[in-house]
């Protein structure tokens, strides 16, 4: 929901537009908030369009806008290289579940499931490895990162 989105959103934002230097001194600077806006406003736009584009294709929601939301929010707290891993990250999670939950008969085809815990699941596993472990580890399902 908005009540808790906009707040994680702002926290993070306000926190992680100041830089702090080695010697602990806060330096705040025009250019990590301008960044972590943009960013966030990308991340919005792009899985906007997403959503948007495939509600026009298969004729039902691929991804909720609390979804889209949370990882605008996140954004601003892990990053660029942050965020690739998490949506990577629930995605496979969210398939592994998905067949899981189909070859047990748990799932029926076509019923929703919430990706929002697949999302925090992800964030939290991002968080506590860090990005370079999952770049490092797993190169290969950044398989983009090589195109550039």
């Amino acid at each position: 929901p908005n009540k808790i989105s906009f707040p994680f959103w702002l926290t993070g934002l306000i926190i992680n537009s100041f830089l702090v230097d080695e010697t602990f001194v806060i330096k705040s600077t025009l250019s990590y908030l301008f960044e972590n806006l943009l960013g966030s406003l990308l991340v919005f736009l792009v899985l906007s369009s997403i959503t948007f584009i495939g509600n026009l294709m298969f004729n039902r929601p691929i991804l909720g806008m609390g979804d889209v939301k949370l990882f605008s929010a996140l954004f601003v707290w892990i990053g660029y290289t942050g965020i690739e891993c998490v949506a990577l990250l629930s995605i496979l999670m969210a398939g592994f579940y998905s067949l899981v939950g189909l070859s047990l008969q748990k799932l029926r085809r076509g019923q929703h499931i919430p990706f929002a815990p697949f999302i925090c699941i992800s964030s939290f596993l991002t968080l506590h490895q860090g990005t370079s472990f999952f770049l490092q580890n797993y190169s290969n399902f950044f398989w983009w990162r090589f195109l550039f």
